[in-house]
């Protein structure tokens, strides 16, 4: 097979002719099309795997050791070989959106990437995508960690063993239950979103220590009342979004007791004009922006 040929801007043709490219796809049955190999200023390089099809393997990703980015996007991946990542020892940066027949996420697979950062994992609607609860566990450098789109169910404590997270989006994961200690390892999360899932309360103690905390999503759950038994102090909480949930029953007062840092509270559309008048005026006196904030209109 010809060597690569450089295209300018740092991308290169990793197929070389037309024969040798028809060769490739039907002897080798590897991955159709990579889009490219892009050069970072800090001399490493970014992987984008774009509408392909077939198995990825170490030997088919790379053979540079200085990837700080890898980019699986709507790809017809039917397998990933347990040690394909350990071709990129520098990876910092991972995206894996909108794919179908996409084999599970283990631990295993991210055994030599101890460097990562930030990870994305977006399943496709009909993928069935799946993710083992300890895939990124023990990666103690991985600030921010996105799932949407994958049924989790449930989330716990044995899911962030050894992290140490800034950010978690937890969005559209059929999440409907969440064990007390599920966040206990996390005190330094600043971010956390539960939106879209089938949340209808929490256990006492869910948010025990978690002091930097500034942003909550629960938008779009199925909570009723905002019992204030469940909660603790969140003393760094700036904004919490309880949109389209099936709010009923809220003691304002509450809010800048368990939050006294907040600026602002969305509570949906729940309630009627006569209690968001009341609410409004009592926001006022605790200084906290109240909204009312229903993005879909209706309830699931």
């Amino acid at each position: 097979m010809e060597r690569p040929n450089y295209l300018g801007n740092g991308k290169y043709d990793f197929y070389g002719s037309w024969c040798a490219r028809i060769m490739l796809i039907k002897a080798l049955l590897i991955l159709a099309s990579i889009v490219g190999v892009h050069s970072f200023d800090d001399d490493t390089y970014k992987i984008f795997i774009h509408n392909t099809k077939g198995n990825i393997t170490r030997e088919k990703l790379t053979t540079k050791k200085d990837v700080g980015l890898l980019d699986i996007s709507f790809a017809t991946v039917e397998a990933i070989a347990p040690d394909s990542f350990c071709a990129l020892p520098n990876l910092k940066t991972l995206y894996i959106n909108g794919n179908t027949k996409f084999p599970r996420v283990t631990k295993q697979l991210f055994q030599c990437n101890a460097k990562l950062t930030y990870a994305t994992l977006v399943a496709n609607d009909d993928s069935g995508q799946e993710v083992d609860r300890n895939a990124f566990t023990d990666l103690k450098e991985l600030n921010t960690l996105r799932i949407n789109g994958v049924e989790l169910k449930r989330i716990g404590k044995d899911m962030f063993t050894g992290l140490n997270l800034e950010i978690l989006n937890l969005v559209s994961c059929k999440i409907g239950e969440i064990d007390a200690d599920a966040f206990s390892n996390l005190s330094n999360l600043k971010e956390l979103d539960l939106g879209h899932n089938l949340i209808k309360s929490f256990k006492p103690g869910t948010y025990q220590n978690l002091p930097k905390l500034n942003e909550l999503q629960l938008n779009k759950n199925e909570i009723g009342a905002i019992n204030w038994d469940e909660w603790n102090t969140l003393p760094s909480l700036k904004t919490i979004d309880f949109g389209d949930n099936h709010l009923t029953v809220c003691d304002v007062s509450k809010i800048k007791e368990y939050f006294p840092n907040i600026h602002s509270c969305n509570l949906g559309d729940a309630f009627n004009k006569t209690r968001k008048a009341e609410i409004i005026e009592e926001s006022k006196k605790l200084n906290i922006s109240i909204k009312f904030i229903d993005y879909y209109g209706t309830y699931a």
